[in-house]
This record gives C-alpha cells, structure tokens and sequence, in this order.
C-alpha cells in the first residue's frame, strides 16, 4: 500500500500492485476457498458415489428377470439367444442400451454385444463413464454349475450428467472465490486502508512539526486507540522537549558556582537517614522507642519464618500476604529500607515463586557484577560533578530488590526486562538551580534517554514532589535512573506527605502495587 511520503525505492509498480490490501485479501480467499473447495469436493464425491451405488442396485434388480431365463438355458448357445431378445426388447422400450458378458470359470465367455475386436477398448471406456453391474449365476451350462452376468448400461447422458456435476462445482468454487475476495477487500479499504492512510497522513504532517495535525482516524476501535496513542505520544513529546529546553535554559542562567563544601559519601538503601523517624519516636518518649524496637523485631521474625519456612504451609502464605501489603510500609515508614527488601522479597518468593525466578534470572544476566558495576558509575557521577563544579551533598546508591522490579513491570505493564530502573542514583544538591547544572553536566557526559525525562521541579506532581528524574543508556547496553533533588525538596520527600511510605501505603491499599524510588 503506497502513502505519500513513503521512503521505499518500491512506491511505484511492483510496490502498487501487490498493496497490503490485495496481499491479505488474496492470501485470505484463498485460504477460506480451499477449505470450502475440500470440503465440497469430498461432499460431493460422496453423493456421486452413492448415486452411482443407487442406480447399480435398480440396475441389479432390473436383471433379475434376465436371471432366471438364464439359469434355464440348456446350453450357452440359447443362452446368448436369450440375451439378445433381453436387449431388444429393452431397447424397443426406450431404455439405454446393455452390454452383457457371461462368463463362467473355465474362461468360456458370451459377449460383449460388439465386435470381439473392439470388446477390450470398448469395455474399458464404458467402465469408465457407464454404469457396471456384476450378477452371480447359477446354470447347468457351466461345468460347476456357477458363473458371474456382468452388464454395462450403455447411456451417455450420465457420464455427461457427472461432468455437468463437477464443472458446476467448478464455478460455484470460483464465484467464492470471487465473492470472499470481494468482500475482504471492501471490508479492508473500509476497515485498514482508509483509517491506515489518515493515520500514515497524519504522521507525515507530525514529521514536519505539526504534532496536533493527527486527527481521529475512524474505523475500527483499536486505529481510534492507535491515533490517541500516538497523538498523546506526540505531546508527550512535545512537552519532553520543551522541558529539556527551559531546564537547560535555567542552567545556562545559574551563575558558576563554589567548591562543594560537603562531599557525602555513596550510600546504600537501609543505612540509617537523618530525615526518617528515630526509634525513641517523634515525641521523644522512650516508651516509643521501646514500641519501635518491639515492630522491628516482630519484622525480622516474621521475615526470618517466610524465608526458612515451608512456602506451602497456609501460615506462611498468611504472613507472606501480610508482609507483602502492610509490612513492608510499616518497615519503610520507620527507614528500615533492607528489612522492608528482605520482607517484599520473601513474600514474593512465597507468593508468586515463578515470576520470582524469572526476575532472579534477569538481573542475573544484567552483569556479572552488580555491586561493582554501581560503584563505577557512581565514582563516574562523582567526578562528573566535581569536574563542573556542582556543589554535591550526598550521593545515594541502590539497586532494585527482585520484588521492586516485578512491581515496577506490573504498574508499567512492561516484561520485566524493560524496566530502566533497576539500578539507580539520587545526586541531592544544596540549592534549586544546583538541580539543573548537575542535570546539565550529566547529560553532558552521559548518552541520555530524553524521553524517560521528567522535570517534577519546574511541574512537580500533584502531591508536591519535585525532583528531576533522567535516564541514561552505558555502553554496554544498560539503563539506569538518576534523580537530581534539592535537600529541601529530599527532606520534604523522606518525610513529609510525599514520602514513599505513605505513597506505597496508599497505592498497596488499592492495586498492591508500587512505582517509584524505593520500589
């Protein structure tokens, strides 16, 4: 099928002539006529053969006169007599003409009626296109009493009746052919090629810029989904563009900055955070830090008993459901990020242990290396930073637990070996504008993945949560997540109304599901 703007060197000729629509039209008759064609050819042979077997058996029932004339003959010589007065008199009714043979088992043979010469050829060909019929006969005339009356019915109009069978077959297989081929090329320029040309137009006048030029496409359906999906595409886009611009255009305006004054180091999920709730509580009461210790130990045991357990056992499967939608909140909110990984591994095993094991096999893959791969890239980012004078506080390491990544794939609706952010890093800086030169030193040094870019500081969510959120693509084919935040807006993150905690607590109580830093 030929659009404008096709970049084919086969938009002409051969390119027209075998389109989309007549490819699958023909492919597809021709498939639906055999199918069709088999079966009513098996049909009707059946019905020819039964017809045939119907008239052998009048033909037979008709001879029966004949039969007893014949057992009477004293000799094959009045035998044949009696044949011939048969055949007359069938004639003179009106009726096709017979052949007879009568043949006993000491190879003496009366007939056929023609010339002893042509009897073999003729024979042949009235097998062919005639009815035969085969009688037992029981006479004194053959030395053991019995022998056999075979008889063709000389009638060329069924021959001519069975041709006419089978060429009307012939035609009505052609004009379903036809039909079918008709119809599905209909239906497909209805249904395909004319949304398919709107959609292909619609993209073209997208490749010159005009991304909200993709109006609907009609049809079916699934095009209408098509068009809105690319069209939010397009947008989505569009924005992606325009906030990579405006935040290059804030780094360009940020004035170059001092030394760093504080270097933290890397650090791991599950050390201990200044943002998240200490164990004496917020109120300071060691009362609650006693209550504290007594969750987190209740955790570790709970934990402890999914992991060593019998997984079939409905007392583990409970705790595993328990752990896998309440307490890994319970641990995060109170920072304990390693035991809130343990328990959602533990539970995943329990509760879906073949999705666990092809995730293990995936990150497997990943790299020999984990732990060292990470330590690379962040010594990388480190002087990336150092080298632009980014002033860094903290940079913070982690990499998705097996659970995390399965969550992440089941939000996104992605197979597991799509999801970008199994390894990540958090670059918190002092101020707002640090945010945008270290994004633009990153994508300075790194292959960037611009359209996984999100600026939640110049449009922070909903909720408030602002951070710059990048991915980039190493030369060894992997992809992983930086994301670039203030302290003000970390600390606001850790512990405030947009923590993950309470994030993961609202969206476990409706799909069990998680999507973001921590998940």
């Amino acid at each position: 099928m030929d659009y404008p703007g096709q970049r084919t060197d086969d938009s002409r000729g051969i390119g027209r002539m075998y389109s989309l629509g007549w490819r699958m039209g023909v492919s597809t008759a021709l498939a639906v006529t055999m199918v069709l064609g088999i079966l009513t050819f098996i049909q009707l042979r059946q019905e020819i053969l039964r017809s045939r077997e119907e008239m052998v058996a009048l033909l037979d029932e008709a001879m029966v006169p004949l039969l007893a004339e014949l057992e009477s003959a004293p000799s094959f010589a009045a035998a044949q007599k009696r044949l011939d007065r048969f055949q007359r008199i069938y004639k003179r009714q009106g009726m096709p003409r017979l052949h007879f043979r009568l043949q006993g088992s000491e190879e003496r043979n009366i007939g056929p009626s023609f010339p002893g010469d042509q009897a073999s050829s003729k024979l042949n060909t009235l097998a062919r296109s005639t009815l035969h019929g085969t009688l037992p006969l029981f006479s004194p005339i053959f030395p053991n009493g019995s022998g056999t009356l075979s008889v063709w019915l000389d009638d060329p109009s069924y021959g001519r009746e069975i041709v006419r069978r089978w060429q009307s077959w012939g035609v009505d297989l052609l004009v379903t052919i036809l039909s079918v081929l008709a119809v599905l090329l209909l239906a497909h320029h209805v249904l395909v090629t004319r949304p398919l040309k709107r959609l292909m137009d619609g993209v073209q006048q997208m490749e010159h810029g005009y991304l909200d030029a993709l109006k609907s496409t009609g049809g079916a359906r699934e095009w209408r989904a098509l068009a809105s999906g690319i069209r939010h595409l397009g947008a989505e886009l569009e924005h992606t563009v325009r906030s990579l611009v405006e935040a290059e255009r804030r780094a360009l305006m940020v004035p170059p900055g001092i030394k760093p004054v504080t270097a933290g180091q890397g650090r791991e999920e599950g050390n201990t955070d200044p943002a998240r709730p200490t164990e004496t509580g917020e109120d300071g009461s060691q009362g609650q830090g006693d209550r504290v210790r007594e969750i987190k130990h209740h955790l570790r045991t709970k934990c402890r008993l999914i992991e060593t357990q019998n997984p079939d056992d409905p007392l583990v499967r409970m705790y595993a459901k328990e752990a896998w939608e309440m307490d890994v909140v319970e641990a995060e909110r109170m920072g304990e990020i390693h035991l809130r990984n343990r328990l959602d591994d533990a539970a995943f095993w329990v509760l879906h242990p073949d999705e666990a094991e092809e995730v293990r096999r995936y990150v497997a893959s990943i790299t020999k290396s984990p732990m060292q791969w990470v330590l690379d890239r962040e010594a990388r980012i480190r002087q990336v930073l150092r080298d632009h004078d980014v002033p860094l506080m903290e940079l913070q390491r982690r990499t998705k637990h097996l659970a995390g990544i399965w969550r992440k794939a089941q939000v996104l609706g992605l197979p597991v070996d799509q999801v970008q952010d199994v390894f990540g890093f958090r670059v918190i800086v002092p101020e707002e504008e640090d945010c945008y030169r270290a994004l633009d030193a990153i994508h300075r040094s790194f292959q960037a993945q611009f359209l996984s870019f999100k600026d939640y500081i110049a449009h922070p969510k909903k909720n408030g949560y602002q951070s710059i959120h990048t991915h980039l693509l190493e030369t060894d084919g992997l992809k992983y997540e930086v994301q670039i935040r203030s302290r003000a807006m970390h600390e606001r993150t850790e512990q405030g109304p947009v923590s993950h905690w309470q994030y993961r607590k609202r969206r476990l109580a409706g799909s069990n599901r998680s999507k973001r830093w921590h998940g």
